[in-house]
């Protein structure tokens, strides 16, 4: 309804967009999909010769790295109705969002994964009531929180942003 019809035309509203090299195949197609999984998968921190020797990539970091305990959504028994109907769910939004052009440049994480993360925090509750709460959940809960402060402190106390 914001702009006269029922599906985002946001982005074609921005002069140039198609200018952009990342939006040189429109603003969603599947050539896409590879630099995205590259991005959700396979980013890493970048290490340096010198202080601060390790770094943040504005380009994304790997949704494990951000949240390790979400490998326990893998947990989840799949048997039940609501674990498939939350795969069910997050399954198109995530191939929705790795077709987009942007990988959602500069951040911290994966930016369009946070569009699924609820269902992916719920999956991953199940999976570990299915397992019982133990030692390693808290392990990689406290990783999680760790990577995360290191980036809250990294860009807002700091200011220590490289492009």
């Amino acid at each position: 309804m914001r702009f006269g019809v029922i599906w985002d035309k946001g982005y074609l509203l921005i002069p140039g967009v198609f200018d952009e090299p990342w939006f040189s195949n429109g603003i969603e197609n599947v050539i896409y999909i590879p630099r995205n999984l590259q991005t959700a998968f396979w980013s890493f921190p970048k290490i340096l010769n010198e202080k601060p020797f390790i770094e943040p990539s504005w380009n994304g970091l790997s949704i494990w790295i951000t949240t390790p305990a979400f490998i326990f959504a893998f947990f989840a028994p799949i048997k039940r109705k609501l674990v498939q109907y939350l795969w069910a769910a997050i399954l198109p939004i995530f191939l929705f969002v790795l077709a987009h052009g942007s990988n959602g440049f500069a951040q911290f994480g994966y930016r369009f994964a946070i569009d699924f993360y609820p269902f992916l925090i719920l999956l991953t509750a199940l999976g570990v009531e299915k397992m019982g709460l133990k030692k390693i959940h808290w392990i990689l809960l406290l990783l999680g929180v760790i990577v995360n402060l290191w980036g809250v402190v990294w860009i807002n106390i700091f200011g220590w942003v490289i492009f």
